[in-house]
């Protein structure tokens, strides 16, 4: 398991992106509000929506791997 891939989440605990399929960002918008969200689809075909600052987390690190 590479350690680039992996990331720390305040809410999930350790977050491996080597068995990330597709990773989806979109910005929500619920009672006038801004959310920031991200959705992985697993190699098994599981999918994890994530909110907030892990989204944001998740999004530094693939800036990071690139």
């Amino acid at each position: 398991m590479s350690s680039l891939s992996c990331l720390s989440l305040t809410s999930r605990g350790l977050l491996n992106l080597v068995y990330a399929r597709q990773i989806q960002f979109r910005k929500l918008h619920k009672n006038n509000q801004r959310r920031f969200a991200c959705r992985i689809t697993w190699s098994n075909g599981d999918k994890d929506v994530f909110l907030g600052n892990d989204a944001q987390a998740i999004a530094q690190k693939l800036r990071q791997i690139k």
